[in-house]
């Protein structure tokens, strides 16, 4: 296990363990209003450089132990870490009552602070770490999930992405369905924009361009079976999707990794074959595809020397580094004579449908913001349902208390009956039908006023409302 998903666990490893945090379907729709006013996004990515986003994942463990503590803290009610080769943001919802950075009165350290401190790397500034709150934080992530805040304009692979790093939070016990359900609506969004325009037009994932580009090696070294063979290096996502390309294809798969159990699952799943890693006398291939989250360069002049096949009658051998940072020495594989493509070169063959896709990137962004703001309409509406229900609780008790009252001023109801009263069955169903009618008359009376406090809600206006009652009134809301 590595990278974020490993921090992940050692901090969980390291505390008590505890519940997870679970949501009910009634506070869901009372807070998710609320949840979307505290929610914040801070983060490093491809705008700042490579190497910032890189030095960020190297902190992964530290800043899943202070997102770590400020869940088990209180601090955050919410909490989940999205880590790409471009990307490392945290995106959180402050706990009630704890004040945005923006409108802080005292110089006390929001979590935004906190998180963000961890985020500056060394020789960076503060102004590398991007900050986002409430309504623009929700809008950061639906344009994330649709590829149009990535380097790669309107890339698919971040969906993939997002999903595995909603998966992670929820194992942690840091995210709950309130912080689910927006993760779910951005991914929707995301694939209605993908529908309906042609923002991800041509190769937009890297994955699949890094497959192409394997598959237009020509003539390369074949295994007994006469079919050329491909050397995957890594077992993360990106190796996946390229698997899953080329398994189309009349190629032998042959993965490699220092975790020789995941080679093993990549290899039964995409009916390849389990090798050893190139520095432990793995085989010799032309065509080799990396993608690792090493920190430092895994392949370099002399694993290169020993796995690469290079002959007079064959094409130059291919390496294919999706690494961030490279897992492969460029220089010394083009000493070698192989043809070296990085994340840069792989960027460059997209460009041939970039033009149409920035053409298409301007309507996706009108599709996500549309379903942004039928999401936060939603949201508001949402919120005013435990007021609905207090209010309509409080007019059918002040309906039973009329009718208690008339009954007693009629003499009925004036003391238990005898089961042998032959009355009972006649009153009993009297006085059902009597309920029903006041539950009728409650609901009746609370109709209009239900819809004011929908609207209310609609505009945002419901606190406003809220501070009107006393407190009486406020302990009917839960």
């Amino acid at each position: 296990m590595s990278g974020i998903e490993g921090s992940l666990y050692e901090a969980r490893k390291s505390r008590p363990a505890r519940e997870p945090m679970r949501m009910a379907e009634s506070a869901l729709r009372g807070r998710l209003s609320s949840t979307l006013r505290n929610l914040f996004v801070v983060g490093v990515d491809w705008r700042a450089g490579g190497r910032y986003v890189e030095q960020a994942r190297r902190y992964s463990e530290a800043i899943a132990e202070r997102v770590e503590e400020l869940v088990s803290g209180g601090v955050l009610q919410e909490a989940l870490v999205i880590s790409t080769c471009n990307r490392f943001e945290v995106v959180g919802v402050r706990a009630v009552g704890i004040e945005e950075g923006s409108q802080k009165s005292t110089p006390v350290q929001t979590p935004e602070d906190l998180l963000a401190a961890e985020l500056t790397v060394e020789n960076a500034k503060q102004s590398i770490v991007g900050r986002w709150q409430g309504t623009e934080a929700l809008r950061h992530i639906f344009r994330l999930a649709a590829g149009l805040e990535s380097a790669l304009l309107g890339e698919r692979d971040i969906r993939g992405q997002l999903r595995a790093s909603l998966r992670c939070a929820l194992d942690s016990a840091w995210c709950s369905s309130a912080l689910e359900q927006v993760v779910h609506e951005a991914l929707d969004a995301a694939r209605l924009a993908h529908e309906k325009t042609a923002v991800g037009a041509g190769h937009s994932s890297l994955a699949e361009v890094a497959a192409i580009e394997a598959l237009g090696q020509g003539e390369g070294d074949t295994g007994t079976d006469g079919e050329r063979r491909i050397l995957l290096v890594g077992a993360g996502e990106m190796i996946d999707k390229c698997a899953r390309r080329l398994m189309r294809e009349p190629v032998t798969l042959l993965f490699a990794n220092r975790t020789r159990q995941k080679a093993d699952e990549l290899a039964s799943r995409y009916g390849g074959q389990a090798v050893a890693w190139p520095s432990q006398g793995g085989p010799r291939v032309s065509i080799v595809v990396t993608a690792t989250s090493s920190a430092r360069v895994l392949l370099g002049a002399r694993q290169l020397r020993a796995m690469l096949t290079i002959s007079p009658g064959i094409s130059n051998p291919l390496v294919v580094d999706l690494g961030m940072p490279p897992d492969v020495d460029a220089k010394a594989a083009e000493a070698l004579g192989a043809r070296y493509v990085g994340l840069s070169d792989l960027a460059l063959i997209t460009e041939e449908t970039r033009v149409e896709r920035e053409r298409a990137a301007e309507m996706a962004g009108i599709v996500v913001d549309e379903r942004l703001a039928a999401f936060c309409q939603r949201a508001r509406r949402m919120q005013a349902d435990p007021w609905v229900s207090a209010l309509q609780r409080r007019y059918r008790e002040t309906v039973m208390a009329a009718l208690g009252d008339l009954e007693a001023t009629l003499g009925r109801g004036q003391g238990p009956r005898s089961p042998d009263d032959g009355q009972l069955d006649g009153a009993s169903a009297e006085r059902q039908n009597l309920e029903k009618w006041a539950h009728r008359l409650a609901r009746r009376l609370a109709h209009d006023p239900s819809r004011a406090l929908r609207v209310l809600a609609e505009a945002d206006l419901l606190d406003a409302f809220g501070a009107a009652f006393d407190g009486q009134d406020r302990r009917h809301v839960s």
